[in-house]
């Protein structure tokens, strides 16, 4: 109980820190009709935040996968996600819509390999770098896989993400969207620890590609929603 109870207060934290982020932006017709004509676009993205990522140590201490005496080797997201092959939730949210929006009209995105810091505040000024017209932002806002707190066998997936459109002459924001797949909204999300401590990691990435899905799916939804 005492681990999820951190957890909420981690992300009502998060939340609040994050202040007019959180708050949606619509694109109104005019700015979503010059935004598609407006030639080639860059698309950036923020370095990933930590995903809380924690064990009853006790409960799987059995299993060799890592050992416990050593800190350093304790069991984190980045290595349970290296370990099977689970990409970068943002690098995949990012790629996923880049293609759904690639789909929906003739837009030229162009990623950018450098990473902006990861951030909870509204930085814009940095798009002036780049010589596009508009700038898409993505970024994963928060992320936790935890056991549940009356069941350690079994582990939840949340994630947070978000997309905002900037238009790089005066920095505004044209269109911004937070996507929230919670793990009560599908099973998939619910992974049995033997899957990935010790096993071959496929619910993981399951789960994994059903967040990243789930988020593209609400940011594409906002997207194509006009004022």
């Amino acid at each position: 109980m005492k681990l999820l109870i951190t957890t909420i207060a981690l992300a009502i934290t998060l939340t609040g820190c994050a202040g007019t982020l959180m708050q949606p932006v619509q694109i109104t017709t005019d700015d979503r009709a010059q935004f598609e004509a407006s030639g080639p676009v860059t698309v950036s993205m923020q370095v990933t935040p930590g995903i809380m990522f924690n064990t009853p140590t006790g409960a799987v201490v059995d299993y060799a996968m890592w050992s416990f005496k050593d800190p350093a080797d304790a069991p984190s997201w980045k290595k349970v996600s290296a370990e099977h092959d689970v990409a970068d939730l943002t690098e995949t949210v990012r790629d996923k819509f880049i293609a759904d929006l690639s789909n929906r009209s003739a837009l030229l995105l162009s990623p950018v390999d450098e990473r902006q810091p990861y951030s909870t505040k509204e930085e814009t000024a940095y798009v002036r770098q780049y010589p596009t017209d508009y700038v898409l932002e993505v970024r994963s806002q928060y992320g936790s896989f935890h056991y549940g707190p009356l069941s350690w066998k079994t582990y939840f997936l949340n994630y947070s993400g978000q997309a905002r459109l900037i238009r790089t002459a005066d920095e505004v924001v044209v269109w911004k969207e937070t996507c929230q797949v919670k793990a009560k909204e599908s099973d998939v999300l619910q992974v049995p620890y033997d899957d990935f401590f010790g096993g071959n990691g496929e619910k993981l990435r399951a789960a994994a590609a059903h967040a990243t899905d789930s988020c593209v799916a609400q940011l594409s939804a906002s997207y194509a929603s006009t004022l």
